[in-house]
């Protein structure tokens, strides 16, 4: 419960003393310093009397001795009244020779002096009165204010005794009448329990029976506490039996999730699992308990770096890349005791706008059946593969084993026989006959050897022999370079003793008897079966490839408020998806590049007089037996040749005057250099220079080939012309 204490210079009745107290003393002061006024010209005019009644004593002897001319006697009577008390300074003015005499304090001392004029009269001839002359005296200030310094210290002590005083009597008035009154009813506010609301009296307490504006605000508190007691009541009723509600419904999800035979559990940004995970989670990992375990702990059992998924989680709850593009980047599948675990996440968001992650939820699934049966079905493809291109061309599969096997054999017995450049030719030739021949492991033996290969014929090309001598990383590779070559060979020999009947059958073809037609006619039977297989159970329309970039696309046009049309042209071409796959993750670059840099805003469409919806469509051709061509296109904006023509003047490999002389499509096809971009700032879309040179290796890796073809202002497309491969 809060504590009710106040500070003293933050309560009510300090407030409303201090604005009181304030108004009542500026108007103390003005009234004080009228006063003041007040008093001091009344003193001012007692001393212009004062003086006036001595000006007139000695008026009669100063108008003798001024008219006779005695000056000796004027400056006795002006030394005679500057010994009276009162008088500082005696100024005599002749106005017959227009004359000034004066004593005492001088003008220019920088005292203030209060004058007193009196005239000078003297008897004529006709004895009548008149003027011959002026006396001025003066008097220091000082003495007239220190006359009324008593009264106005009297007047100044009164007043702020009546402040305070004045003060003190409010203050105890309103703590008494309503600091107390309010404290108590916070008090009373703070201490009351819901399940006990009793009627306030705290107002009869304080005031008896009146009826004021406390009385009525207790009035209106004891009636809202009766509703909140009603209210509270109704709640209390409705929670227990939501509680009833939520308590089954989590038991029938954790029934559900428990029997689904999957690991689910979720994490926040410390990547501490929370509790409440599936009991099969137990079972997938191998582990008695998950809940309190750090993920990356627990990932790092599967043999997944702790360090990637600590940057990983790290990058998640930062909220820089959207959470479908960063899962992506993320654990996908780990192997641990023996299974193969498929990782995938959900995301939990805080708010409705879906901006900022609070959890994200794992689901691990065992799929160690699911991957056994694939790479059984996977052998048995490739071995019809084989056994289907051995029918096709037997005299070249028994020539390159007995080749293989007669150069590897004088390789191995003189490892020097050949240079390490003439070695990878060799290999190089010999994987790819191996690849033809669908003998995927050793050609992936081969291409493993090739890369070591690879890496020596460099390192030759740029030091000598003598250094190359010296050199551990060299002669380790070398090493490593004569292990492999004995490792194909084995690989080889064994291949070689555990299918004689593939070459019983391969030199059964080179027969024309009768035994070889029925050779042909059984190869025939198991190309037709193997067929049928593959188009029902291996086999899917390629447009089916492209499922989940529609919603990419709408995702992004939404997020910078554009409107977009999505077409997949369906097509009866099949393809083997798996052996496409890094080619349709990549495709999400080039879909975000349309979006991006090409579809205009609707604004801009309205103004270009286009349709308001942009369009993306992707369309498929048949090109010959063993290809196809796909078409992605967009109806934006197009791409400025004249822009990748400034923007790869920084490219080290284009010179000036190359890019002068390449026509337009020349151009177009530079996107496709590493690094490359046109944006003049990268965000989370696009602008990285990274992805159309990823899509580009894809598609020369699987043997295709790709153009781009553009005109400014009607769109752009891409010709991707892919093998298609089963």
């Amino acid at each position: 419960m809060s504590n009710f204490k106040i500070k003293f210079t933050e309560s009510l009745s300090y407030n409303l003393l201090k604005a009181v107290m304030i108004t009542y003393m500026v108007f103390t002061v003005i009234l004080t310093a009228i006063q003041m006024m007040t008093v001091y010209k009344s003193t001012k005019n007692d001393v212009r009397v004062e003086i006036e009644n001595i000006s007139n004593a000695f008026s009669s002897s100063l108008g003798k001795a001024l008219y006779e001319f005695d000056n000796d006697q004027l400056e006795n009577l002006m030394e005679g009244m500057l010994r009276l008390p009162l008088i500082d300074r005696v100024e005599v003015f002749d106005t017959i020779k227009k004359e000034v005499l004066d004593k005492g304090l001088n003008k220019e001392s920088g005292i203030e002096l209060f004058k007193v004029s009196v005239p000078i009269y003297n008897l004529n001839l006709e004895n009548k009165k008149e003027k011959i002359g002026e006396l001025n005296a003066f008097v220091d200030e000082v003495k007239i204010f220190n006359r009324i310094y008593l009264s106005f210290l009297l007047a100044f002590l009164m007043a702020l005794i009546k402040t305070l005083i004045l003060g003190g009597l409010i203050y105890l008035s309103l703590k008494k009448f309503l600091t107390r009154p309010l404290q108590s009813f916070g008090e009373e506010a703070l201490s009351t329990k819901l399940d006990s609301l009793n009627k306030t009296s705290i107002a009869e307490r304080f005031f008896k029976r009146q009826k004021n504006e406390l009385w009525h605000f207790e009035n209106v508190l004891n009636e809202m506490k009766g509703k909140l007691g009603l209210s509270h009541m109704k709640l209390q009723s409705y929670a227990r039996k939501l509680e009833k509600k939520i308590e089954e419904r989590n038991k029938n999800i954790n029934t559900m999730i428990n029997h689904l035979e999957q690991g689910f559990f979720t994490f926040g940004d410390s990547g501490i699992i929370d509790s409440g995970a599936s009991k099969f989670s137990l079972e997938i990992f191998g582990v008695k308990k998950v809940e309190g375990k750090n993920i990356k702990d627990l990932f790092s059992l599967g043999g997944i770096s702790v360090d990637f998924t600590e940057k990983w989680v790290g990058n998640v709850f930062k909220g820089k890349i959207p959470f479908k593009d960063i899962v992506s980047l993320g654990p996908k599948k780990m192997e641990i005791w023996g299974k193969t675990i498929n990782l995938d996440f959900k995301p939990i968001y805080k708010d409705e706008d879906e901006l900022t992650l609070q959890k994200v939820v794992c689901i691990a699934s065992d799929v160690t059946e699911k991957k056994q049966v694939d790479e059984k079905v996977e052998k048995e493809k490739e071995y019809a593969f084989m056994i289907l291109s051995v029918f096709d061309s037997p005299m070249t599969f028994i020539d390159l084993f007995n080749h293989f096997e007669s150069v590897v054999q004088n390789i191995i017995k003189n490892p020097l026989v050949m240079e390490i450049d003439q070695l990878y030719r060799i290999f190089h030739t010999y994987k790819a006959q191996f690849s033809r021949f669908h003998l995927s492991e050793i050609s992936e033996s081969v291409h493993h050897l090739e890369e070591i290969l690879g890496k020596l014929r460099v390192m030759e090309s740029e030091n000598t022999k003598e250094i190359l001598e010296k050199d551990e990383m060299y002669n380790s590779l070398y090493s490593e370079k004569s292990f492999l070559i004995e490792n194909i060979y084995n690989t080889f020999k064994v291949f070689k003793d555990e299918n004689r009947n593939i070459f019983i059958f391969a030199n059964s073809m080179l027969n024309k008897n009768e035994a070889g037609k029925d050779v042909y006619k059984a190869q025939n039977e198991i190309k037709k079966i193997y067929y049928d297989i593959e188009s029902q159970f291996i086999l899917t329309p390629v447009h089916e490839s492209f499922g989940k970039l529609p919603a990419i696309a709408s995702e992004l046009a939404k997020e910078q408020d554009k409107d977009l049309d999505f077409i997949i042209e369906k097509t009866d071409l099949k393809i083997n998806e798996s052996q496409y796959a890094g080619f349709f993750d990549n495709l999400i670059h080039l879909i975000r590049n349309c979006v991006d840099h090409g579809i205009e805003s609707k604004e801009k469409r309205k103004m270009l007089k286009k349709k308001e919806k942009g369009e993306i469509k992707v369309s498929f051709e048949k090109h010959s037996r063993l290809y196809f061509k796909c078409t992605i296109s967009d109806d934006g904006r197009g791409i400025d040749p004249f822009l990748i023509q400034e923007k790869a003047k920084s490219i080290k490999k284009y010179s000036r005057e190359n890019l002068l002389n390449m026509t337009e499509q020349e151009l177009l096809q530079i996107i496709f250099e590493p690094g490359f971009s046109t944006k003049m700032e990268a965000d989370h879309v696009s602008g990285r220079g990274v992805g159309m040179d990823v899509i580009k290796t894809n598609v020369l890796e699987l043997d295709g080939d790709v153009k781009i073809s553009s005109k400014l202002g009607n769109g752009t497309s891409f010709e991707f012309k892919l093998p298609i491969l089963k």
